[in-house]
């Protein structure tokens, strides 16, 4: 049996995402195409990727550990006892000890009742927390702590796994309204073949870019190809700007953990970034009928403005520009835009203002990969509520024939 690779149902993203960068390592190193034979990548590139796949946030949990936060949800049984750190066989699904799971849990889960899974009853299906990607993920399950005493199928079966972040995102852009019960529903529904409940596929959406990166192997930068990641790697460029490049250009953004909000300012000497939502500074004329607005007029306007939109209307002069983004015009306006527009970038309960302003705070969130990657994830909730309510209302008007 080859690697599986399973995915988070709402974010579409991997947990092993930041393995699958460090072992560009070993790719480029042994690649035929490289210039360098000596089997030793540059010591900047190595860091950057090094650095990429471990940088902290303000909490102190690194990139790794927030990408590996893990939810499986499926059905636990109300009288099972011992609580779920210990075995039990529900619905045709098992958790096991990993020395009888090679034996045992694969067929187990393959031969799994689609019919009496989806049967169950809402107060069965639970949510196991704390999970991760351990050393029986390559076969397509989870284990369920760090002892790897236990592991859960999620490739197959009943069981599916999802992001911690990505569970939070989805309460946050739908008020509540989708839980982790109505996915794994609509999931054990929309089954390729429900005689064997393939899980590690992820639900017929749209999930934005992040699909040039889904694949059997896991595509670390799917924006870059191997000569360009090697054109990269043989450049004099400095590690910050080799991140930069991997980030944005490469668009490992896709993958990471969607929660870094950039509350502080960035290190003295970093260059900017390179993505194309940072706020303009060129300026043009504009209509004498601009000008003459209020500025209370002009906020409330740009409040429920698109970003783009907000960035063009601050281009229309240097007047409109000062009244809209200077110092204080500026965390009045992004402020207000957070709250009406940009809401997924909203940081979580902050009552400071963040460093520089929200006016900065939103260009370091237009320049930022985690937030670009919350920003997509928020949108791929909002197709798949539509998709479950679909979903639950043509499973209905089945049951009714």
């Amino acid at each position: 049996m080859g690697y599986i690779s399973t995915y988070c149902q709402i974010s579409g993203c991997s947990p092993v995402a930041c393995d699958a960068l460090l072992f560009l390592d070993y790719e480029l190193a042994d690649s035929e195409e490289r210039v360098n034979t000596d089997g030793y990548l540059g010591e900047n590139f190595l860091q950057a990727l090094q650095e990429l796949a471990s940088e902290e946030t303000a909490g102190g949990v690194d990139e790794r550990e927030g990408q590996n936060d893990l939810v499986v949800v499926g059905p636990l049984p109300e009288d099972h006892v011992g609580g779920i750190d210990t075995p039990w066989q529900f619905g045709g699904n098992t958790l096991l000890p990993m020395k009888v799971m090679t034996e045992r849990l694969r067929i187990e889960c393959i031969t799994t009742d689609l019919n009496q899974v989806l049967a169950m009853d809402a107060s069965q299906i639970r949510e196991i927390p704390h999970c991760y990607a351990g050393p029986w993920y390559e076969f397509g399950s989870v284990s369920r702590d760090k002892t790897d005493d236990h592991a859960i199928c999620v490739s197959h079966g009943s069981f599916i796994m999802l992001q911690a972040t990505a569970i939070h995102i989805m309460k946050l852009a739908t008020k509540g309204r989708l839980s982790t019960e109505r996915v794994w529903r609509s999931k054990m529904r929309n089954q390729p073949n429900p005689e064997i409940m393939i899980s590690h596929y992820v639900l017929p959406i749209d999930y934005g870019e992040i699909v040039d990166g889904i694949d059997e192997g896991l595509t670390a930068t799917p924006g870059f190809t191997e000569r360009q990641l090697l054109d990269l790697e043989a450049k004099e460029v400095t590690v910050e700007n080799i991140k930069r490049a991997l980030v944005h250009e490469g668009k490992w953004w896709v993958w990471m953990r969607p929660d870094r909000f950039p509350l502080k300012s960035l290190p003295s000497g970093t260059p900017p970034s390179t993505s194309h939502t940072e706020f303009p500074t060129n300026a043009s004329t504009s209509s004498p009928s601009i000008h003459s607005l209020p500025t209370d007029i002009l906020i409330m306007i740009a409040s429920i403005l698109p970003l783009h939109s907000l960035l063009s209307l601050s281009t229309t002069s240097r007047l409109i520009r000062a009244k809209l983004l200077a110092r204080g015009g500026t965390d009045v306006v992004a402020r207000a835009w957070l709250g009406a527009e940009g809401v997924y970038w909203l940081p979580e309960e902050f009552e400071e203002v963040p460093d520089g302003g929200w006016g900065a705070y939103v260009q370091r969130c237009a320049g930022s990969g985690s937030m670009r990657n919350r920003k997509r994830i928020w949108g791929v909730v909002g197709r798949l509520e539509e998709f479950v309510e679909a979903d639950e209302a043509a499973a209905l008007e089945a049951t009714s024939l």
